[in-house]
């Protein structure tokens, strides 16, 4: 999934993803609000564990389609930007 504003390379891909169990993106610039003051570790695929920054609500626009998705943790180490497919289904992101 490409949403499509000013940004441009791969901090506008959004890769779905069936065993994210949070979105997460590494692009501070993402976050249209960003509650920096929260703060955790997220433990990744192969077993290593990187700092959360904080968390917070991004704009896609896919088809012409404006998208809030909340409940997006920043990981300043993530290289892709990631939506759990998890928590599209459970509808408690849009």
């Amino acid at each position: 999934m490409t949403s499509t504003n000013s940004m441009e390379g791969k901090d506008n891909e959004w890769f779905l993803d069936f065993g994210c169990s949070n979105h997460m993106s590494g692009n501070k610039n993402r976050f249209t609000q960003l509650d920096k003051e929260f703060r955790h570790r997220v433990k990744l695929g192969n077993d290593t564990h990187i700092a959360m920054m904080g968390k917070g609500s991004v704009r896609l626009v896919v088809i012409g389609v404006t998208h809030v998705i909340s409940h997006v943790y920043y990981v300043s180490e993530l290289k892709n930007n990631l939506l759990s497919l998890g928590q599209l289904q459970g509808k408690t992101c849009l």
